[in-house]
């Protein structure tokens, strides 16, 4: 009987030690992401939306020849912010849609009818940040100082130029870039410290893009690609970490800069539009198989989880936003009720993905 009660001990003992090897280590042993979705909208033609830390989200709605701005809180009808009329011109601007902060401050790239401007909205009123001869462009970018970023752009149509910020501290508007023709830039991300990243064109002939940071510790910048491939949509977070898009063609693959090395995050070529929170965590759009309907995916840990069905297609170039705890995503096909019952339904409403 000792020897037997022994062995149970040791077995229990044992088996205590893996338990707490799979609490400690569940990338390990294939761990499932609990997903719960919550519908938010029920408009046809919903996207681009952005989330805050506390749950609020910015998305634009176009309807005829307007492009609406709206603004969703848990449990309050949605607010109207904007309402612009289409540039017929560039109709493709309104797709980089706003942005908002964890000040329920919102931005945007609007047209003023002759140039497109930068706008502010906060506690109840709209700033026009530029009133110039330009065309201040998105992706517009905003951290929690109130600090914005955008695209002074001076290509026509409007798609690239140079990178200008506001900073709330002051009321400057600086010209980040300073390329002076050299270059082309596009594309601006913007942490809470005011370090910037963006691409920049290699030439002047816009066919290959670089990842280019600006500290704001310094007025220097560094180079963070230089491997002759095409690297877009940079993003960064308060940590100083980037990710970006590579490939000779895109969608392409998932890069991490961290601390001087890069890391490759997917390797199959079908991968876009990642963006990252402050705690290291990936999610960006994706596919396994060519052919198939896209996906989100989550990168946290080393490891690769698929969070969503495949249902979602590439009709915008920004499938949605990620705060530090909440997905939010843009999808053509929405699941009726919610990961247990893959049903499909084809609208265009914006969904919140809550990780439990």
């Amino acid at each position: 009987m000792l020897i037997n009660w022994q062995w149970s001990r040791t077995s229990f003992v044992a088996l205590m030690i893996f338990l707490v090897f799979i609490l400690t280590f569940p990338h390990v042993v294939g761990a499932q992401i609990k997903i719960t979705e919550k519908q938010i909208t029920d408009n046809t033609t919903d996207r681009n939306p952005s989330i805050n830390n506390k749950g609020e989200v910015a998305f634009t709605r176009v309807d005829g020849g307007t492009c609406s701005l709206y603004w969703y809180i848990d449990g309050q009808p949605l607010k109207k912010v904007r309402e612009n009329t289409y540039n017929d011109t560039n109709p493709d601007l309104l797709l980089d849609g706003p942005v908002i902060n964890n000040n329920s401050q919102i931005v945007w790239s609007g047209y003023d009818g002759s140039h497109w401007q930068i706008y502010s909205h906060q506690n109840g009123t709209t700033t026009r940040i530029t009133d110039g001869n330009h065309n201040e462009i998105g992706p517009v970018t905003l951290n929690n100082k109130g600090d914005i970023g955008w695209t002074r752009s001076t290509t026509d149509p409007p798609e690239a130029g140079e990178i200008y910020v506001y900073l709330k501290d002051g009321g400057w508007i600086v010209n980040y870039s300073h390329d002076d023709g050299t270059h082309l830039n596009k594309n601006p991300h913007m942490n809470d410290y005011g370090d910037v990243v963006w691409n920049r064109s290699q030439g002047t002939t816009p066919s290959l893009w670089e990842v280019v940071l600006c500290l704001h510790t310094s007025s220097q910048k560094k180079l963070i690609t230089n491997d002759g491939k095409d690297n877009i949509r940079p993003r960064i977070n308060n940590n100083c970490q980037i990710v970006y898009e590579s490939g000779p063609v895109h969608p392409g693959n998932i890069q991490l800069y961290s601390n001087g090395t890069t890391t490759p995050i997917t390797t199959n070529n079908n991968n876009r539009s990642p963006v990252i929170n402050n705690r290291g965590r990936i999610v960006w759009a994706g596919v396994v198989t060519p052919g198939e309907l896209e996906a989100l995916f989550l990168y946290k840990n080393g490891q690769n989880t698929r969070i969503t069905e495949y249902d979602i297609t590439s009709i915008n170039r920004s499938w949605g936003d990620v705060n530090n705890t909440t997905f939010v995503k843009k999808t053509k096909f929405g699941l009726c009720e919610g990961m247990l019952d893959p049903r499909l339904y084809r609208l265009q409403p914006l969904f919140l993905l809550d990780k439990n």
